[in-house]
């Protein structure tokens, strides 16, 4: 809040991702797993181990990318991203599937499939 207030997030979000960048990364015929996290949340941290393993078995059937939401926070809005962590599964350039808050590592493949 100190931060938004003084003005520096707006700056760290300006450099951030953009919808085009993200269109770049859905033109591709896999699934495209997005995980929009903060570096201070609790759950994010505990998933982040889970989409790393994911992304390692599953490379063949989907992408997995993580985007902080602090530092890309025109996009998360733009998403309507409103709390932590969100995943959003794609399949030829268009969201399938979403979820807010931390799931196991089976509820996720299930979206996978």
């Amino acid at each position: 809040m100190k931060w938004r207030a003084a003005g520096l997030a707006d700056e760290v979000a300006s450099g951030g991702m953009t919808q085009a960048d993200l269109d770049k990364i859905l033109a591709t015929d896999k699934k495209v797993l997005i995980d929009f996290y903060t570096t201070w949340c609790g759950p994010c941290k505990k998933l982040k181990p889970t989409l790393e393993k994911i992304s390692a078995e599953m490379k063949d059937k989907v992408v997995v990318v993580s985007i902080d939401a602090e530092a890309n926070m025109a996009l998360a809005e733009s998403l309507k991203v409103e709390g932590y962590p969100t995943l959003i599964l794609y399949q030829n350039k268009k969201p399938i599937w979403r979820n807010l808050g931390y799931l196991e590592e089976e509820e996720i493949k299930k979206q996978l499939q």
